[in-house]
């Protein structure tokens, strides 16, 4: 069937685009391919080629973009009843929500994946292994969260303490600030231009349109500040940067 060529062209034309950092290129032809593949209603054809399609996005930081394609690759792999890409959907939703530091909803996701994974374990025992290191980074987060959120919630008690006793003269709002400023990390020129513009919602590719930089380099300099502020995602970035008063 000529449409089999053509399908599979128009992948491999999209994954050399992809290679290439070509994302809305490769996204194009990708969308060729499905537009086939749903044309004779290959459903599980069309699940994968929008999993990976959310990979992609999840990697370029396009969270919404991606969350779009893991519901189309999830209703595909429904409509064709393919449990394991069902699972790999799990998984991918885990991921995502992750990212977007929505640990509490990632981990159910993540678990349901593993249970099928450890169910059958003939089937990509790299997968398994991919996902409980996804629940590892989750928790780690989360348990991060409730430090923050035991953290701040002490900080209120003091403060309100403070009003109720008239202490706060002795424990002023500014010295609070200076200490928490005293903690921050050093950072370059560059490095707060990137803060900055992802504080206020710009991707990857944005920041790297806006500085007249190039992606790979964009993505270099996030992963440097992640490392400086000890976090594991732009969310968690943002706000512990708000919090030190550097945004």
């Amino acid at each position: 069937m000529i449409d089999d060529y053509y399908s599979a062209l128009y992948g491999s034309i999209g994954n050399l685009y992809n290679m290439m950092d070509s994302i809305p290129q490769a996204m194009d032809y990708y969308e060729k391919a499905g537009a086939i593949f749903e044309k004779y209603g290959w459903n599980e054809s069309n699940s994968v080629l929008h999993y990976n399609m959310g990979e992609t996005w999840v990697d370029e930081g396009e969270l919404d973009k991606a969350k779009a394609e893991y519901d189309k690759a999830m209703a595909f792999a429904q409509a064709s009843g393919d449990s394991l890409m069902i699972v790999d959907v799990w998984k991918g939703y885990g991921r995502l929500y992750a990212e977007q530091g929505k640990t509490w909803k990632s981990l159910p996701y993540l678990r349901k994946a593993d249970a099928y994974y450890a169910a059958h374990p003939d089937y990509a025992p790299n997968f398994r292994t991919e996902n409980l290191n996804y629940m590892q980074e989750v928790l780690t987060r989360q348990k991060r969260q409730l430090g923050c959120l035991a953290g701040a919630l002490a900080a209120v008690i003091l403060i309100v303490l403070g009003i109720i006793f008239g202490l706060r003269k002795n424990r002023p709002a500014s010295s609070e600030k200076a200490a928490v400023s005293a903690e921050a990390p050093e950072l370059t020129a560059r490095e707060k231009e990137i803060l900055d513009l992802l504080s206020k919602g710009y991707t990857t590719t944005q920041i790297a349109e806006a500085l007249s930089l190039s992606k790979e380099t964009i993505r270099w300099y996030r992963k440097k500040l992640l490392e400086k502020f000890d976090v594991s995602n732009s969310p968690e970035l943002v706000s512990c940067a708000k919090e030190m008063g550097l945004i």
